[in-house]
């Protein structure tokens, strides 16, 4: 009902910081982060202070709509995961702050795949470029990124490794309310 009434007005979901892609964000960090994880990264996008990504699709042949294809990979160092790949038509990655990744830490069909977050100011990726659509812009656009080395440290996983496929199921299952 919250969502049917904010969106009766085009404004409605910026006045209450709800848009998309920040809304799914929310729900998943709300609803799987640890407590450090949601002072870190939540709370900073429920204040309004920073935007945010969610970095799942891939060029063919990784994964677009089916999560199991993706083929970006995370690999375990010591204490940080190292991430190489592409992603691509990434809703607001050109304004966004703070971004959960969709990356393959083993080739387990059922348990590979982990979901880590990254700043913006972390070296090791960047844009490739902005992609354009048919329709609005808003959100700050699509654009396609590139992993080359990106440094994540283990304590900015959600929820452990191997269990990237819940996250999507959790960020993805409420968020095509707001999409559609």
């Amino acid at each position: 009902v919250c969502y049917e009434e904010m969106n009766r007005s085009i404004f409605g979901p910026v006045v209450f910081n709800s848009a998309a892609p920040d809304d799914g964000n929310m729900m998943v960090l709300e609803a799987l982060g640890t407590p450090a994880q949601q002072q870190k990264w939540l709370k900073p996008i429920v204040e309004g202070k920073v935007r945010s990504a969610f970095a799942m699709t891939e060029p063919h042949p990784g994964g677009g709509s089916d999560p199991s294809m993706i083929m970006t990979r995370a690999k375990r160092r010591g204490d940080k995961y190292v991430v190489t790949g592409r992603k691509w038509f990434i809703t607001g990655a050109a304004e966004a702050s703070h971004f959960i990744l969709i990356a393959r830490t083993s080739d387990d069909p059922r348990h590979g795949l982990s979901a880590l977050m990254f700043h913006k100011d972390q070296p090791g990726w960047r844009i490739l470029r902005r992609i354009e659509i048919m329709g609005p812009e808003e959100h700050g656009g699509h654009c396609e990124l590139e992993f080359d080395g990106l440094e994540i440290p283990v304590e900015d996983m959600l929820v452990g490794e191997g269990r990237g496929m819940k996250v999507t199921q959790v960020r993805l299952g409420p968020a095509r309310l707001t999409h559609c």
